[in-house]
């Protein structure tokens, strides 16, 4: 009877300790992210470079990090879930070794572009993993944790980068990675066991396919860039031509049987519970990342708020957000939908209730709104990844964790270039962006909906 408890809480600790591996290393995918934006202007300053330039060490860093999301999965089928995820946090830390040695704007973003791709290395199975250790009734936990370790990245990101910029100088921002991402790694490599490799899959890695992904995303991003950062006119043509082409030739490598192309399965490009999965996502995401982007000019140029105030206003969210994720993680099956549904509809009010704010309104009456929004939020990511995971065919859990996280990373984009584009155009109009994002968790609620109308039929 003890040796079966010794065992059982021994599997309980490895299971903690491979847990804390693949949260630790998420976290800082997550958080190198956003650390960067509020470092731009120091880090133009240190490289003589423009802040319009600056800012494509974030841009950069999301682009490869969409872009290679699927494609990894192709990595992952060959050499197997675990192998690709210790190999994207060594990547991605001695990238951030690089970037912490850097003495040049080219020179950095080159090492920006390489996190990104161990970034999406570890992205692309983090949840498969998590899928691995939280099995049956625990995998509603699993998800939940998952969902408020990036909930809790995003709270710490700012503040992380201006208490090190305080104290030291900006190659710390990437520094930091390197103690952290080792000791990711070796807990990983110690308590992860293999699981989801594929040994029939031998084929080669498609580069056609990765370099036509790029292509896609590259003319995506420079199609959406035009209304939102001003590009030039004449860049849109050859952007759409590009975009247009690549879309066309690489879906149809996709759809062929046999094709050597194929970087993502069939199976799933055509269900579609996951189709409106990942649209609810999507919306949910550019909800959130518009509003929290939006608050700071509302709360301070608008209302007359502090930077202590603001800063404490925009804690509400993901404190919320983490504590209703955490909550949902023990909803039972049946409830899932409605928790979704129910999440989107909190979200939208409370983001609509902040069109109404009056110069007069007090510090407790615009936490509870914003507080509204982030617990809404939080009820509905948890559920909606854990039905996403629950759902996926057998042995295809990595393709809906690069799924899922490439629908986050999109959604994020996308959402902070409707307020930049509401801003650009509009600029007085600073309540506009709560406008639009509140019809982007409404539209959410619909595919919720719909999804369970489609569930209902699958059943």
């Amino acid at each position: 009877m003890q040796e079966h408890g010794n065992k059982n809480s021994s599997n309980g600790f490895q299971r903690l300790a491979a847990a804390f591996s693949v949260l630790l290393s998420v976290a800082l995918v997550i958080i190198d992210g956003t650390i960067v934006t509020v470092a731009l202007p120091v880090m133009a300053g240190a490289l003589q470079v423009g802040e319009n330039t600056s800012i494509w060490l974030v841009n950069a860093y999301q682009l490869i990090l969409l872009a290679f999301l699927f494609p990894a999965i192709s990595l992952a089928r060959q050499k197997g879930c675990v192998r690709l995820f210790l190999g994207g946090i060594l990547f991605f830390t001695a990238a951030s070794l690089g970037c912490a040695l850097s003495r040049s704007f080219a020179v950095l973003m080159l090492f920006r572009i390489l996190q990104a791709l161990g970034g999406a290395a570890i992205l692309s199975v983090n949840l498969a993993l998590i899928k691995q250790l939280f099995q049956g009734e625990q995998l509603g936990r699993g998800v939940a944790v998952n969902t408020a370790t990036i909930s809790l990245s995003i709270i710490i990101a700012p503040g992380l980068a201006g208490l090190i910029l305080l104290n030291a100088s900006w190659p710390w921002l990437f520094a930091v990675n390197i103690p952290l991402g080792l000791i990711a790694f070796f807990a990983g490599r110690r308590f992860l066991r293999e699981t989801c490799r594929s040994q029939a899959a031998r084929a080669s890695l498609p580069v056609t396919a990765l370099a036509l992904n790029l292509v896609i995303f590259a003319a995506g991003f420079l199609v959406l860039s035009v209304p939102v950062y001003g590009l030039p006119l004449w860049t849109l043509p050859c952007s759409c031509l590009a975009l247009a082409a690549g879309l066309h030739f690489f879906l149809r490598s996709q759809n062929r049987e046999g094709s050597r192309m194929r970087i993502y399965p069939s199976v799933l490009l055509f269900d579609s519970r996951l189709r409106l999965t990942m649209l609810c996502l999507v919306f949910g995401f550019m909800a959130q990342s518009g509003t929290v982007l939006a608050l700071p000019f509302l709360l301070m140029g608008s209302m007359g708020f502090g930077i202590a105030d603001t800063s404490l206003l925009l804690i509400c969210w993901p404190v919320l957000h983490i504590a209703a994720s955490l909550l949902s993680g023990f909803a039972a099956a049946r409830d899932r939908h409605w928790m979704c549904l129910l999440g989107l509809l909190l979200c939208a009010a409370g983001i609509t209730s902040l069109l109404f704010c009056g110069p007069s309104e007090s510090l407790s009456g615009m936490a509870l709104r914003i507080g509204l929004c982030g617990l809404g939020y939080g009820l509905f990511q948890a559920p909606n990844d854990t039905l996403s995971m629950a759902c996926a065919p057998a042995g295809l859990g990595q393709h809906v964790s690069a799924l899922l996280a490439f629908s986050r990373t999109l959604g994020q984009a996308l959402g902070s270039m409707v307020t930049a584009a509401a801003f650009f155009w509009l600029p007085q109009a600073v309540t506009l962006p709560f406008l639009l994002t509140a019809l982007l968790a409404l539209a959410g609620a619909v595919c919720v909906c719909l999804r369970s109308r489609q569930q209902r039929s699958f059943s």
